[in-house]
């Protein structure tokens, strides 16, 4: 975790060694029901929400994420977020 103070933002990164995903599945993998075609070996279980709904939450709280990638070696995703989560007034 690291404390973005200046940005009064805070990141952090869970990484995995699983099956890694193609640079080109990327932006696929926060559609609702999408996944990469080696999810679908019979290996792996889901049904291709979590991210999606991960992302839904970040746009709500003003957020991003960031995927790095590598396939066969896993994968690092980072989150930025606001160290604050009150809504500014319109």
């Amino acid at each position: 975790m690291r404390n973005l103070s200046d940005r009064d933002r805070v990141q952090f990164s869970v990484a995995d060694t699983g099956i890694g995903i193609e640079s080109e599945d990327v932006r696929r993998i926060f559609q609702e029901f999408e996944q990469i075609k080696e999810a679908h070996t019979g290996q792996f279980d889901g049904v291709g929400l979590g991210l999606s709904i991960v992302k839904k939450y970040l746009d709500l709280l003003d957020g991003k994420i960031r995927v790095e990638s590598e396939p066969g070696h896993g994968s690092i995703f980072t989150v930025t977020i606001s160290r604050s989560l009150r809504r500014h007034a319109a």
